[in-house]
């Protein structure tokens, strides 16, 4: 029976290790107005991001087409949602990340890039 168990279990763990994916997220806040979106990421977490990436958002999954090539402040009077969603505050330096959204509800959301995803069974086998 322990045996049984032991069998199974290594089976689990190798179906996840083969299909399974580790993803490196980077956290910001999006803002989707009429199909224009910009996301707003942190001024340390911007070198990681590239056009072809992953944006996901509580509206949807979207393309990065490009980063703004130098960071802006966040002005007074940014929304507050903006804001808490991204975990920033008034005067933070943020880059803005440009991505496809056509067809997606306007709003304020939460997002993440994938930057890097991997299987778990890659570690093993490099």
């Amino acid at each position: 029976m322990v045996l049984l168990a032991i069998v199974v279990f290594l089976a689990g763990m190798l179906v996840w290790g083969s299909i399974g994916k580790l993803e490196t997220l980077v956290k910001g806040a999006a803002v989707i107005e009429g199909g224009n979106a910009v996301a707003y990421v942190a001024e340390d977490d911007a070198s990681d991001i590239e056009a072809g990436q992953v944006l996901r958002t509580d509206a949807g999954e979207y393309t990065v087409t490009s980063i703004s090539q130098k960071p802006v402040r966040l002005a007074p009077g940014t929304d507050e949602y903006l804001l808490h969603a991204g975990d920033f505050e008034e005067g933070d330096w943020v880059y803005e990340v440009s991505f496809d959204a056509q067809g997606a509800a306007d709003g304020t959301y939460e997002c993440k890039v994938v930057t890097d995803s991997v299987t778990p069974l890659s570690f093993v086998m490099n």
